[in-house]
């Protein structure tokens, strides 16, 4: 596998990441939000969740439409899934307790607490996020349900039992821990204020995740 990713490497002139690396917007509004996103495509970034719960969906379609053409199979919308389709976008992030689609034109992706919860949608999508692994920032109460060891034991469950879904880390994941999550079994993270909240620019704390995986 080290050898294939050589190969793929230096045929593409670019280091191809061997874990699979996404990035939740802020729930609010960002200045020049869709130059630093497309900053991230450029740096290796495989998906950006779009989360505006408070956005309609004619902003959803304005900040959409600073993304070029061939970086918008790479966004998750959290919201009007039927844009996936006729914007050509990557997938759909479903919501708690969401009903689960028959058929879906893209990418689906869930949250995950525990492995109950993979149970429920893990064959429907073709990842999920579980976690919070790590304690997260002073400004989030939430805090971990389970050890690092128990989700790294879900993980590895998870995929004997059905490799089709990968399982990226979420919660509290930054470039101090980020190896961790790899150790444990991760297919790859989920960031969000690793990217947002560091105090350096999100690309360069995306290239940081990246490297220290």
């Amino acid at each position: 596998m080290k050898m294939l990713e050589k190969v793929v490497g230096f045929l593409s002139g670019k280091k191809i990441p061997a874990g699979t690396f996404a990035v939740l917007s802020p729930t609010g509004t960002i200045k020049d939000e869709a130059k630093i996103v497309r900053g991230l495509f450029k740096n290796g970034l495989q998906f950006y969740h779009l989360r505006k719960p408070r956005w309609t969906r004619g902003k959803v379609i304005a900040w959409l439409d600073e993304i070029p053409a061939e970086y918008r199979s790479r966004v998750i919308l959290h919201q009007f899934p039927e844009l996936v389709s006729t914007l050509k976008l990557g997938g759909y992030h479903l919501s708690k307790n969401a009903p689960l689609p028959e058929r879906f034109p893209g990418t689906l992706s869930a949250q995950c607490g525990d492995y109950a919860d993979i149970e429920k949608v893990g064959n429907a999508c073709n990842y999920v996020l579980l976690g919070p692994v790590f304690v997260q920032t002073n400004r989030d109460v939430t805090v971990p349900a389970r050890t690092a060891q128990e989700f790294a034991a879900i993980t590895a469950y998870w995929h004997k039992k059905n490799g089709h879904a990968k399982v990226l880390a979420f919660g509290g994941v930054n470039a101090g821990n980020v190896k961790i999550c790899k150790k444990l079994g991760f297919d790859g993270v989920a960031a969000v204020s690793a990217v947002w909240g560091g105090g350096i620019a999100p690309a360069k704390a995306l290239k940081a995740l990246i490297k220290k995986w």
